[in-house]
């Protein structure tokens, strides 16, 4: 097995990325660079840099086009032979393009200076947030190079893991799993080339073309999702042995309708796999067995269970850390308001809150009938809150989040 070389850092990190794809070449061989306030020195490297840009362009379009629902159900061996394939040839075109990128942008070997094996972002952790951090870095000019070099250097390091990996997929695992691993690639090969994108954009003056989408935003379009979907299956209350059957019927519909929306791929697979799964059991139910009204409220219980572990979202790092900052906002917005005669929450005020849905079921129940409470109760609810996640923070200092 041959390892992919890293340019100035093979030595350095060859031993943590063992590789053997024939496809991933390095470009260390190449003499063309970036001037220190991040901008060619030449014509040619200007053309260089938009190659580059849009080849990345063509690969992160082509990559958010694929739907991973179109593998979902479909046998074992087939997702290896379609998704994998395809997944694996993402990987590879990626890997020649960021050693490309990374050869040109590298200036002086500032990475290799930057970064340290503890800095380099865990494959399962904080990947997307590292990348998110490089987007949000200051922008300016003497930045830019460096900043396209660190996209393309993690990039390359968490994409070579994630290819070694395939090769570990046991010959037993199930549809799902092996599906897991693959979407799991596919996300962070998107990622990166949408921060390669979204960087080199700013330096050659021209509109984003691929999205860039941060692990906040991510998982705030998750949380409300699935928060819409558990109000929406709950909202009637409790079944009992004579209307369970319309209760199921609802909550296939609903179902359904998340499976159908954009934001539905961004859950995680293995919850996926638990969300189609009750919903195969609630048609099974309504097709052959609607008159067991006790196979009915059980399967009302598992999903009611599932709806509860969703909530888990919130306990991910970036929600957390989102969630304390505006907590800490209303209440002082709020004890200004504590004596007021004529409390109400200002239309900003009212964003935020809503930005805290999905965090904890006794917020919701108060988000739906806001106008009729006063200041002292959110203040107390919104205290108790704080004093909750600030605990869990500190206590789950590895992020947990069922949701990628």
């Amino acid at each position: 097995m041959t390892a992919l070389s890293l340019g100035p850092f093979s030595a350095r990190y060859n031993r943590m990325i063992p590789f053997s794809n024939p496809y991933a070449q390095s470009s260390e061989g190449a003499v063309l660079t970036l001037s220190d306030d991040g901008t060619s020195n030449g014509s040619v490297l200007g053309e260089k840099l938009k190659q580059l840009h849009l080849q990345a362009v063509e690969l992160g379009r082509a990559t958010k086009e694929v739907d991973v629902r179109a593998f979902e159900g479909l046998a074992t061996s087939t997702i290896r032979e379609q998704f994998g394939v395809l997944v694996e040839g993402f990987i590879s075109r990626t890997l020649v393009l960021c050693a490309e990128v990374f050869s040109l942008c590298d200036i002086k070997g500032e990475t290799c200076e930057k970064l340290d094996d503890s800095e380099i972002p865990s494959s399962r952790r904080y990947f997307g947030l590292e990348l998110d951090r490089l987007i949000q870095r200051d922008s300016s000019s003497s930045h830019n190079h460096s900043r396209i070099a660190d996209v393309a250097f993690i990039a390359r390091v968490e994409l070579s893991n994630r290819f070694q990996r395939f090769g570990m997929i046991s010959a037993s695992a199930n549809a799902w799993d092996v599906l897991a691993e693959y979407d799991s690639a596919l996300r962070r090969v998107s990622k990166s080339l949408s921060a390669l994108d979204t960087i080199m954009s700013e330096i050659r003056g021209v509109s984003f073309r691929v999205d860039y989408e941060t692990e906040l935003e991510s998982s705030l379009l998750v949380r409300r999702a699935c928060t819409r979907l558990r109000q929406d299956i709950q909202k009637n209350g409790e079944p009992d042995h004579e209307s369970i059957y319309s209760f199921l019927r609802g909550a296939g519909t609903h179902i359904a309708m998340l499976i159908g929306r954009s934001v539905y791929p961004q859950i995680r697979i293995r919850d996926r796999a638990q969300l189609c799964s009750i919903q195969e059991r609630i048609l099974s139910w309504m097709r052959f067995e609607r008159e067991d009204r006790r196979e009915g409220l059980r399967i009302w219980e598992d999903l009611r269970v599932l709806l509860e572990m969703f909530s888990q979202i919130s306990r991910r790092e970036e929600l957390m850390l989102h969630d304390l900052k505006i907590l800490e906002l209303l209440i002082g917005a709020l004890e200004e308001k504590r004596s007021s005669s004529s409390f109400s929450f200002s239309s900003s005020e009212k964003e935020k809150l809503e930005e805290l849905r999905g965090m904890d079921l006794s917020l919701d129940s108060l988000l739906d009938r806001e106008s009729s409470l006063d200041a002292e109760v959110w203040i107390s609810l919104l205290i108790d809150l704080r004093g909750k996640f600030a605990v869990s923070s500190v206590l789950d200092n590895v992020p947990v989040g069922i949701f990628r």
